[in-house]
């Protein structure tokens, strides 16, 4: 339904813009992951401008932007669109947590200072280069609003979230000896990663699901 819907906007019109505002936000949060993620590892900070409180300051920006946009548009074309506008006004708040949980990340480096990743560094690496991967993907299921890649997604990435719970109650637990310090930062890490996957998960959901399930997933993978 939501691809019938976006087929009928008219370019320039205060839904497109939206919509084009959306995209954009996933390309920020792309560019925001990298850098973060490049500085967790290295301490190398980004050039000003382009670092990550900048970034999710643009990324903020778009969001209410987004909000205005669908806002003005029901203000003036009251019966039209609605469902549109609940999906996209749902798909800005998940892509603006995501911008919350990366910052979060670029923090973990910023108050700690040099990290050991213990016995995690190589899943955590696959884990980056996932979430790497994932960001254009989701955007390109939202750009072409391919249902089938849209649930793949989910599919796909469902169970990346599901080890990094798994990671965290591991070393919550006990169940491996991790030093206070590494103990934390992982924890925290697995977190972010977590989060930053699963609100990625929810804007596919908003591609391939009707509006009551957007953030709720397949049967067969929970």
């Amino acid at each position: 339904m939501l691809k019938q819907l976006l087929s009928l906007l008219k370019k320039g019109s205060l839904m497109d813009q939206a919509y084009n505002e959306a995209v954009e936000m996933i390309d920020v949060l792309g560019n925001m992951f990298e850098k973060s993620v490049n500085y967790l590892h290295t301490g190398a900070a980004p050039e000003s401008g382009e670092d990550t409180y900048t970034l999710d300051k643009r990324v903020n920006l778009l969001e209410q932007k987004l909000r205005r946009h669908v806002y003005n548009h029901l203000v003036l074309n009251q019966q039209q669109d609605l469902y549109m506008s609940l999906i996209l006004v749902q798909i800005g708040v998940d892509l603006e947590r995501i911008g919350d949980y990366i910052k979060n990340i670029h923090d973990l480096r910023r108050i700690i200072g040099e990290l050991d990743f213990q016995n995690h560094e190589k899943e955590l690496a696959e884990l980056e280069t996932r979430v790497k991967a994932l960001v254009p993907e989701v955007k390109t299921a939202l750009e072409k609003q391919d249902d089938v890649s849209a649930t793949r997604i989910q599919n796909e990435y469902f169970p990346l979230a599901k080890l990094c719970d798994k990671r965290v109650e591991e070393i919550l637990t006990g169940n491996e000896t991790v030093p206070g310090k590494s103990a934390a930062m992982l924890v925290l890490y697995y977190r972010y990663l977590k989060r930053v996957i699963a609100h990625f998960i929810n804007v596919a959901s908003a591609i391939s699901n009707p509006y009551d399930r957007i953030g709720f997933h397949p049967d067969d993978i929970m």
